[in-house]
C-alpha cells in the first residue's frame, strides 16, 4: 500500500502543527468527508489532497511498481523535512551533486559540500518554498524541493506566477520503485493547490533517464541554456 502524507510547511522550519497527525478519518476509510474533505488534484494515477492545518493519510490511487512487482507493499510517505532528517538529506545531496557531476564536471562533491548544499536550499527557498521528503518504513529516501517564482515582464500575466521544482533526487537503492513520480505529484499537488498554472523543472544536457520521466509526467520542452567558457577553447 502507498500512502502519502502531505501538509503545507515552511521550508525554514520543517515543522508541521501538533494536529497535523491523521491517519484514519472518521469512517474508517482514510478519506476525510462532509466539511473535512479537501481539495484535490489528481495526477500521474496519484492524487494529492490538502487540508489547510493538517495532514491527510490516505491511499494512492494507483500502487507503485515496487507493489506490482514483489507483491508486497511498500509504505511511502511524503511529509515535510524536519531538522531530525539533515543527517539523510545529506545524503541525498551529496548523491545528487555526485551524479550532475558526471553530465557537468563542476559539481562539487563530498559530504561538506552537500551539507552546505542544503543550507543554502534552505535559505534559498525561504518561508513560503516547500521541502519535502519520502519516506520508505521510517528512512528517508527521496526529496523534492520547490520554489514560488514570478515570471518576467513579457510573459502574459496569468501565467507569469509559477511553480518551479528546484531538487528532485532518490537514493540510489530505492529508484525504480515509483517515488521519484509520488514527489512530483506532491509538489505538483500543492501548487495547483496554491493557484498556480504551471510548473517547471530542470533537467542536465545528456540526463537522458530524466527527461524521459518527466515527459511521462507531462513536462515539455520550453527552453535550453547554452554555456561558454570565456577565453578558452570551444571544446572547454
Amino acid at each position: 500500500m502507498m500512502k502519502i502524507l502531505l501538509w503545507r510547511v515552511s521550508a525554514m522550519t520543517g515543522k508541521a502543527p501538533d494536529s497535523d497527525v491523521l491517519t484514519e478519518n472518521r469512517d474508517g476509510s482514510g478519506e476525510p468527508q462532509g466539511d473535512e474533505a479537501p481539495r484535490r488534484q489528481a495526477c500521474g494515477g496519484y492524487l494529492a489532497a490538502h487540508l489547510d492545518g493538517r495532514a491527510v493519510r490516505f491511499q494512492a490511487a494507483a500502487p507503485p511498481r515496487e507493489q506490482q512487482r514483489t507483491g508486497q507493499p511498500m509504505n511511502l510517505v511524503i511529509r515535510a523535512a524536519e531538522a531530525r532528517d539533515r543527517g539523510r538529506l545529506i545524503d541525498l545531496y551529496e548523491v545528487l551533486n555526485r551524479h550532475e557531476d558526471k553530465l557537468t564536471g563542476d559539481r562539487r562533491i563530498g559530504r561538506e559540500a552537500a551539507a552546505e548544499n542544503l543550507d543554502d536550499s534552505r535559505a534559498r527557498l525561504g518561508s513560503d518554498g516547500l521541502f519535502l521528503v519520502a519516506e520508505v518504513d521510517g528512512e528517508v529516501v527521496g526529496l523534492v524541493t520547490l520554489d514560488f517564482k514570478e515570471g518576467a515582464i513579457y510573459v502574459r500575466p496569468e501565467l507569469r506566477a509559477h511553480a518551479h521544482i528546484v531538487e528532485l533526487v532518490v537514493d540510489p537503492a530505492h529508484q525504480r520503485h515509483g517515488i521519484g513520480r509520488a514527489l512530483m505529484t506532491a509538489a505538483e499537488g500543492e501548487a495547483a493547490a496554491r493557484g498556480y498554472r504551471r510548473l517547471t523543472i530542470s533537467v542536465m544536457v545528456g540526463n537522458r533517464e530524466a527527461e524521459q520521466a518527466y515527459a511521462r509526467h507531462g513536462f515539455r520542452p520550453l527552453a535550453q541554456e547554452l554555456v561558454k567558457t570565456i577565453g578558452g577553447s570551444a571544446a572547454d
